[in-house]
């Protein structure tokens, strides 16, 4: 009898440690390890953290995601049970092209198991605070930031521009509004008489005067201290009224936090 319970016990931990791939995994059942352990990629190395929730995906802030994840806490399951594929799936690529991946349900289950995998999530791991979870879904909130270098990202990409963002006297970022409008899949078209430029997100409508202290979303009118400009016949746009009308949030975070 008491060979056939040490094999069982003896299959049992062989299960879990086929679960769990990653080396840096506890010896023992009920260990714990934070979520950067578990991805098993530093802050250093991680070049890019994206998560998909319902099928969207965003790129998010890569310091913001690992202020949570290094405190992320989790707990190794004694019997990996069977997850729904419904939670957010983390994508981390590191500087050397490589990739890593994490699924957490909303349960708290943790896998390293990745959207487009055929088999199903096992939840090698449990969360020790829920609370952990709405903290990383909260940054799927569509962001975009600059530096004092006029570096700007969307969801965490640079985006590239051939003309220049510039700051006004006012202390407000212009970015040439065609470019950041391409880049943000909306469109654009400049109207004349007088000169206003108008972008569309859905049905809502934002038109931004060249030169006037305002501008109207669906005809509503606001005062702004940030005008658009023409410069050389291109046209810029205050970068944070584009970014709050198509529900951006938007901050600066200096270039040494990137």
């Amino acid at each position: 009898m008491k060979k056939i319970i040490s094999v069982f016990l003896c299959l049992m931990l062989c299960t879990i440690t086929a679960f769990a791939e990653n080396s840096e995994k506890p010896e023992t059942v009920g260990g714990k390890i934070t979520l950067t352990q578990f991805l098993g990629v530093s802050r250093e190395d991680a070049e890019s953290v994206a998560i998909t929730v319902n099928s969207e995906t965003n790129y998010i802030d890569k310091n913001t995601f690992y202020d949570v994840s290094d405190s992320f806490i989790l707990t190794s399951s004694f019997e990996p049970k069977q997850m729904a594929k419904e939670g957010i799936y983390i994508t981390i690529k590191k500087t050397d092209g490589s990739f890593a991946y994490a699924f957490i349900d909303f349960n708290g289950g943790v896998d390293r198991y990745g959207a487009l995998m055929s088999r199903n999530p096992y939840a090698l791991y449990m969360a020790d605070d829920l609370s952990k979870i709405s903290a990383i879904t909260s940054q799927g909130k569509p962001q975009i930031t600059v530096n004092e270098n006029l570096d700007i990202r969307v969801n965490g990409q640079k985006a590239e521009f051939t003309l220049s963002p510039f700051i006004t006297q006012e202390g407000r970022t212009l970015v040439p509004a065609r470019e950041i409008c391409g880049y943000l899949n909306k469109n654009i078209i400049w109207l004349d008489s007088p000169a206003r430029i108008s972008v569309s997100s859905g049905s809502d409508i934002l038109v931004c005067a060249i030169g006037e202290s305002n501008y109207s979303i669906n005809g509503n009118l606001y005062e702004t201290d940030a005008a658009a400009q023409l410069i050389d016949g291109h046209a810029y746009i205050p970068l944070r009224t584009l970014a709050e009308f198509l529900g951006y949030s938007i901050s600066f975070i200096p270039s040494s936090n990137l």
